[in-house]
C-alpha cells in the first residue's frame, strides 16, 4: 500500500550565508572658514591687483606681482567653496540681567502707567527699561468706537459669515497674529485716533528731535523738521480661547522690528541697506497689496543715525495677563550694540529670517532671551510705546476675553525726503477718499504731512506764474479741516 512506502526526508538545507554588511561611508563634513578670512583674501588681491594697474609700479616687480595674484585667486577660490565658522550664539553676557517690571501701585494687575502730567517721570522710565506706559490716552468711549469700527471692517468685507455676537464664528479671525491681511487700516475712526492731541503729546515725549544742525532731506515749508508723523498701521484681535481652543492665535517669536545689520551700518554691513533703506518708499503699487506694503515698510526700514526709534499700540480693552498680548526684553535697547556685536554678519545668522532682512526672530528655542521676556497688562486706552531697539513679541491668549489693540507709531519729519513725503500725502490723500474719511482735525496737516499737497502746488503755481493756493483750498474739497 502507498501509505506503507517510506519517503527519504528530504537533505537538510544548507545554512544560510550571513549578509555582510555594506561598510558605512564615514560622513564628511565640509571645511569651515574663520569668519573674516575671506574679506582679508578679497582685500589682499584688490591690493595686488591695482599695484599691478598702477602706472608707477616697477617693470621688473610685475612678473612677480602677477604670480602673486595667481596666488591670491587660487586662495580665494578656495576659500569661497568654504563654510563659515559661525560665531558662537549671544548668551547672557550679552543680554540684560532678568528683571520683573513694576506693577501698578494701585492695581497690581497692570503695569505701571503714567499720565500726561508726569512727562518728566515717564521719560526717565523709557529711558531705563526702554518701554512705557501711558494710560487714558484715548476715552472709553473712543476705545468702543474704534472695537466696533473693527468688527464693522471684518464682518462687512473680509468675513461675511463672521458675527461678533456669535462665538462660534470667532474661529474665522485670522490665526496669524490676530493680524488683518490689509497692511494697513485707514477707517474714519482710525484716522481720528492717530490725530488725538493726548497720543500726539505721548508720542511726542519719546521720539527723539532731529538734529536741525543737520540738512533736512525735507525742505523747510512751513512745518519744522521737529514736526511729528504718524505711521499707519493695522489692529489685531486675539479671539477668546479657553472654551474653544480653535480660537487661539499663533503668536511670533520674540524678535525686532529692525534690521540689526543696518540700524548702525558699517562698510562690512553696506550691501544690506537697499533693502532697509527708507527712501526707497513710494507708498504705490500696481496692485493692493503693494499699495499697502510700504506703509508697513516704513516702521522697519529705520536708521539709527537720525536718533532712535519707537514703536507702539493703544489697547482698546484691558488687557490682562491671561489675555494674552506683549511681551518685552526690560533694558534690551542697552545692550543692543554689544549684543549687534556678538550677532556675526548676515549671512550667518539668515536662517529663520525674512527674506528681506527688515527684522530679526529669535527663532531658537534654546536662546536665553526668551527667559528674560516679561508681559505688559495694560488698561483701556492706554498706550505702550516702546523702543524699537527692544526685543518684544506676544504671548497666545488663554481666557475667555477678547484683547484687541490699534498699533501706532510716531517719527520727526526731518527723516523724509522731500520725494518720499511728496508720494507719501499723495498717497494719504487717496486712502483717506477711499476709507470713508469725511473730516480732518487742523493738526492733521502735521501729523500727515499734509501740507505737501499745498508745498507741491505752490510749486506749480510758481512756475506756471500764479497765485498759490492755501492749504485749505487744496484739501477742503475732500475734507472739512
Amino acid at each position: 500500500p502507498r501509505e506503507l512506502i517510506k519517503v527519504p526526508p528530504p537533505p537538510p538545507s544548507p545554512p544560510p550565508v550571513p549578509k555582510t554588511k555594506k561598510p558605512l561611508t564615514p560622513l564628511t563634513t565640509k571645511p569651515c572658514r574663520p569668519p573674516g578670512e575671506l574679506e582679508a583674501a578679497e582685500a589682499k588681491y584688490n591690493t595686488i591687483l591695482q599695484e599691478i594697474k598702477n602706472p608707477a609700479t616697477d617693470p621688473s616687480r610685475i612678473p612677480t606681482l602677477q604670480a602673486d595674484l595667481k596666488r591670491s585667486s587660487r586662495l580665494l577660490r578656495m576659500l569661497k567653496k568654504l563654510n563659515v565658522i559661525p560665531p558662537p550664539p549671544p548668551s547672557y553676557s550679552h543680554y540684560p540681567t532678568p528683571t520683573e517690571i513694576p506693577r501698578d501701585p494701585t492695581d497690581p494687575r497692570f503695569t505701571i502707567s503714567f499720565t500726561l502730567d508726569e512727562v518728566e517721570a515717564a521719560k526717565d522710565f523709557f529711558n531705563e527699561w526702554g518701554f512705557l506706559v501711558y494710560r487714558d490716552i484715548l476715552s472709553p468711549s473712543e476705545c468702543d468706537a474704534t472695537v466696533s469700527e473693527i468688527w464693522d471692517y471684518l464682518e462687512e468685507a473680509h468675513h461675511p459669515n463672521l458675527s461678533r455676537l456669535d462665538p462660534t464664528t470667532h474661529s474665522q479671525l485670522s490665526a496669524r497674529y490676530g493680524l488683518p491681511d490689509d497692511q494697513a487700516i485707514f477707517t474714519p475712526q482710525f484716522v481720528k485716533n492717530r490725530q488725538n492731541l493726548n497720543l500726539h503729546r505721548a508720542l511726542n515725549s519719546v521720539t527723539p528731535l532731529f538734529d536741525e544742525s543737520l540738512p533736512s532731506p525735507t525742505p523747510a515749508s512751513e512745518v519744522s523738521p521737529n514736526s511729528l508723523t504718524l505711521s499707519h498701521d493695522r489692529f489685531c484681535v486675539y479671539p477668546p480661547s479657553k472654551c474653544d481652543p480653535t480660537s487661539s492665535t499663533t503668536n511670533p517669536p520674540v524678535h525686532l522690528d529692525i534690521c540689526p545689520w543696518s540700524y548702525y551700518p558699517d562698510a562690512a554691513h553696506a550691501k544690506r541697506d537697499e533693502e532697509t533703506d527708507p527712501d526707497r518708499l513710494t507708498y504705490h503699487g500696481d496692485t493692493r497689496i503693494r499699495e499697502l506694503v510700504d506703509w508697513r515698510a516704513e516702521i522697519n526700514c529705520v536708521r539709527g543715525e537720525v536718533g532712535d526709534h519707537h514703536q507702539g499700540l493703544i489697547s482698546l480693552l484691558d488687557n490682562l495677563e491671561e489675555d494674552g498680548g506683549t511681551v518685552v526684553v526690560p533694558k534690551f535697547h542697552k545692550s543692543f550694540k554689544s549684543w549687534q556685536k556678538a550677532l556675526g554678519t548676515w549671512e550667518e545668522n539668515r536662517v529663520g529670517q525674512r527674506r528681506r532682512g527688515c527684522s530679526f526672530n529669535f527663532h531658537n528655542p534654546s536662546d536665553p532671551i526668551h527667559k528674560l521676556a516679561r508681559r505688559v497688562t495694560l488698561r483701556k486706552g492706554s498706550l505702550l510705546v516702546w523702543d524699537q531697539r527692544t526685543v518684544h513679541g506676544a504671548v497666545p491668549n488663554r481666557s475667555e476675553s477678547f484683547r484687541i489693540a490699534q498699533f501706532v507709531r510716531g517719527f520727526r519729519r526731518g527723516e523724509m525726503t522731500a520725494a518720499r513725503a511728496k508720494y507719501r500725502a499723495q498717497a494719504l490723500a487717496t486712502e483717506f477718499r477711499r476709507g470713508g474719511v469725511q473730516s480732518l482735525d487742523p493738526i492733521s496737516r502735521h501729523v500727515f504731512g499734509l501740507d505737501w499737497l499745498e508745498y507741491d502746488r505752490s510749486l506749480q503755481s510758481e512756475q506756471e506764474n500764479t497765485q498759490p493756493q492755501t492749504m485749505k483750498t487744496l484739501v477742503n474739497k475732500h475734507w472739512n479741516i
